[in-house]
């Protein structure tokens, strides 16, 4: 169990599901897709920013990472059948 003194709202910003989780709140993943949605409901008056949300922001990284990698595959793949269709035009 967690206990803290002082705690402030946007203290949670720097919580991330995985601490939640280790800290024996897997079940409030039951109920909501993520801390921000839970806090939200149960905070509503507080103005929360997305951004500044841990798991928010790794997860924009991920999203960069995975169309970075989409891209260098488009480009291998183009490569690819250029390639391709060159063999099979010299195959002909």
């Amino acid at each position: 169990m967690l206990i803290a003194k002082n705690v402030q709202l946007g203290d949670w910003y720097s919580i991330t599901r995985q601490q939640i989780t280790r800290g024996g709140g897997r079940g409030l993943f039951d109920y909501y897709p993520s801390l921000e949605a839970a806090l939200r409901a149960v905070y509503p008056h507080f103005p929360w920013q997305t951004s500044k949300f841990e798991d928010a922001e790794r997860l924009r990284k991920g999203y960069k990472d995975v169309l970075s990698a989409m891209k260098k595959a488009e480009e291998m793949l183009n490569i690819k059948q250029v390639r391709v269709v060159r063999s099979n035009l010299i195959a002909y």
